[in-house]
């Protein structure tokens, strides 16, 4: 089995403001030890990861990434403005079109005796076009393709150029995006979107020896209990924030319509349990 993530934008779980929410890297770990105790897993990310650009984005970036090695992530194809921060995490970075010390242009996994070529492409930063996009991608699907059974493309490229991509591009069986959209077929390519904030955990399961797939995705729901020793991370990060002042008035002062946010400091004398809380 496949699972899959992507455009998770820095939710480490719901924001809690009503029951029944769907989500969390704690649930998400649950259930992936399940399905690990019962078949061959390959955990794969699509890329858009990471959410602003303040300390305390950065921070709770590599909180998500702590949690993401735990949970035994295989592959994240990058975005272009990720590489720099993602490069801190042993997972394997993969981009064919991004050429970076801390980047790889494919990989082969064998999972449970099928060998499984992983690419990427990224949406880089600044300018691009189609042919920057194509040109390396064909080159390296040339090469992985004598060497494996399935080859999948991880992307986080819009929605319109990974169609572009599929109807272009031969001998990708599957694409991994990003972005949100219900499973559809180009040519030979099926593509496969992500749930956006780590909603839902995504799944390509291959039949064997048939090679038969089907694909959908897992709600994370208030029924899945949190992995405790993800729990206990995440629990670690809360405390971090909530001691460091400077976290508190972290970050650019905002105005709207005359009102400026100032942070949790300035409420304490007022409402101290709230504060405390």
């Amino acid at each position: 089995m496949i699972l899959f993530t992507g455009n998770t934008r820095g939710y480490l779980e719901t924001c809690g403001c009503f029951k029944g929410q769907s989500g969390g890297v704690a649930r998400r770990a649950t259930v992936i030890k399940r399905l690990r105790r019962k078949i061959p897993i390959l955990l794969v990310d699509a890329g858009g990861i990471l959410q602003g650009d303040e300390p305390l984005d950065r921070l709770r970036t590599e909180v998500y990434l702590k949690c993401m090695r735990k949970m035994g992530y295989d592959a994240i194809c990058p975005e272009g403005d990720e590489i720099d921060l993602l490069s801190r995490s042993s997972i394997t970075l993969i981009s064919t079109n991004i050429h970076a010390t801390a980047t790889v242009p494919s990989v082969i996994k064998q999972i449970g005796g099928v060998q499984i070529g992983i690419l990427g492409l990224s949406k880089p930063e600044g300018a691009y076009s189609e042919e920057m996009l194509i040109t390396p991608l064909q080159k390296e699907l040339s090469r992985i393709r004598k060497e494996a059974d399935i080859v999948l493309l991880l992307s986080n490229l819009s929605t319109s150029e990974i169609r572009e991509v599929a109807g272009r591009a031969r001998g990708i069986d599957y694409i991994i995006s990003s972005e949100s959209g219900d499973r559809e077929k180009i040519g030979d390519t099926h593509l496969l979107f992500s749930s956006p904030k780590g909603e839902k955990l995504g799944f390509l399961a291959v039949k064997l020896p048939s090679m038969k797939t089907s694909s959908g995705s897992i709600l994370l729901g208030d029924d899945v209990p949190d992995d405790q020793e993800i729990r206990s991370i995440l629990n670690q990060f809360y405390r971090t924030v909530a001691q460091d002042r400077g976290f508190q008035r972290g970050g650019k002062l905002r105005s709207l319509n005359g009102n400026r946010y100032i942070g949790s400091e300035e409420c304490r004398s007022c409402h101290a349990d709230e504060y405390e809380q």
